[in-house]
């Protein structure tokens, strides 16, 4: 998988969590090239710790985002908020959760 590949995920991740990123306080995901969290590093990850819960679940066909739903209780308690899904997810490519705050973007 080359660079640019991976930074077209990168972008989509951005997009599908638009509704949390703040540059002010958190810089939102990172590309990071050989990441390795706990034995083979993955060739390219997104890391994102200050993000969403569970988050890279949700990565490329959204779901049900938990931190959303839980906000939403006190003005619509049962309403169920869904997190949209990546749009512009690079084809060829699976995207895999390392950990809650990681995903490993790998070639099919």
């Amino acid at each position: 998988m080359d660079r640019s590949t991976a930074e077209r995920a990168l972008q989509a991740v951005r997009e599908q969590f638009a509704a949390y990123l703040d540059d002010d306080c958190d810089p939102g995901p990172q590309l990071y090239a050989d990441w390795a969290w706990n034995g083979d590093p993955a060739p390219y990850a997104i890391v994102w710790e200050g993000g969403p819960f569970e988050w890279p679940q949700l990565v490329p066909d959204g779901g049900v985002d938990q931190d959303l739903t839980a906000l939403a209780q006190d003005v619509a308690p049962g309403a169920v908020v869904h997190a949209p899904e990546a749009t512009g997810w690079p084809p060829g490519t699976w995207a895999e959760p390392i950990t809650g705050f990681a995903l490993a973007v790998l070639d099919l």
